[in-house]
């Protein structure tokens, strides 16, 4: 796993351990960081079910001001750490042990956005939440969308094997999506 682009380009990262973790293509990210060559730059960017975080580093690499990092496995947090501590960048990372729904509540209390977030779920993954099954990165969408966590001129990417349902969005709009091999790239702003 290598970061492709920026200040840290060619740079390899660790991987957790003992984990089925599914990094993102360089594919994927060099389409993710070309839509966002103009909007990187001293942008806030979150990282959610970061795995080995290799996402969120190229996101700083490229010029983000900082990147929060979410996962709820010990192992891929010990590796986020131990990746940014490679790069000399703790300052530039709030990496964060613990349930992404839970996190994404807590943000809406303190009002908190974020000028780009990432989602990167186990591919078609169900949840209980509140009572009812959902598909996580639905879900994870729909909070999003109901606490208005992304920024006026942010972008919210969400990687997933399946198509998602985005109805009904109150605040963010489906722009597109892109495909690489078995992942789907859907694309929101806001309205």
């Amino acid at each position: 796993m290598r970061i492709i682009a920026g200040k840290f380009k060619g740079t390899n990262l660790k991987a957790p351990k003992g984990l089925n973790t599914r990094p993102t293509p360089s594919r994927m990210r060099e389409t993710v960081f070309n839509m966002l060559q103009n909007k990187i730059a001293g942008c806030t960017f979150l990282d959610l079910f970061s795995g080995s975080g290799l996402t969120g580093f190229e996101a700083i690499s490229r010029g983000a001001s900082s990147t929060t990092f979410v996962d709820n496995s010990f192992q891929s947090i010990q590796c986020i750490k131990s990746n940014a501590e490679k790069l000399g960048i703790d300052s530039d990372a709030t990496i964060i042990k613990g349930d992404v729904i839970e996190y994404l509540e807590r943000c809406a209390k303190q009002k908190r956005t974020f000028d780009i977030i990432y989602v990167d779920p186990p591919y078609e993954t169900n949840t209980n939440y509140k009572g009812k099954i959902h598909l996580l990165s639905e879900l994870v969408l729909h909070l999003i969308d109901e606490h208005s966590l992304l920024h006026n001129n942010g972008i919210l990417f969400i990687e997933e094997g399946c198509k998602l349902n985005t109805e009904p969005l109150n605040h963010l709009k489906f722009d597109r999506t892109k495909s690489c091999g078995k992942a789907t790239l859907h694309i929101f702003s806001n309205k």
